[in-house]
């Protein structure tokens, strides 16, 4: 039996969960903007999470469909490369209009400087350390 190929195709359905928007703006990575949403629901073990999601395209109804054949919505969308994972940090703030917003910062994955780091002494060891 051959797997079934779902390259360049997915699909939409009715939400089972509980999502909630709860704010929207933009961040910038490496100079490029990109939309943003927040989404506040719960992880597998029950606990409240937000999840970003950044914004690729859109769609709209086919005002040209003619037969059965043609698409109902149609759109433009980017393609999305992962070429990289990026550290974010995000602060409540309120701005001098009393308005509440979220400040966000994108930075490259920095080290744990809190783990004992590996001497640097130039020789090799023989000894497997597991």
């Amino acid at each position: 039996m051959a797997e079934y190929d779902n390259t360049n195709s997915g699909a939409l359905y009715p939400m089972r969960d509980h999502y909630e928007v709860i704010r929207q703006g933009a961040v910038n990575m490496d100079g490029t903007d990109h939309r943003i949403i927040a989404v506040k629901r719960n992880n597998k073990e029950g606990q409240p999470i937000i999840e970003l999601y950044r914004a690729i395209g859109t769609i709209k109804k086919n005002d040209n469909k003619s037969s059965d054949k043609h698409p109902d919505s149609k759109g433009m969308v980017e393609a999305i490369s992962v070429d990289s994972v990026k550290s974010i940090a995000a602060w409540k703030k309120t701005s001098k209009a009393g308005n509440e917003y979220t400040s966000l910062a994108v930075s490259d994955i920095q080290p744990r400087t809190d783990q004992p780091q590996p001497e640097n002494n130039n020789s090799l060891d023989d000894e497997i350390p597991f």
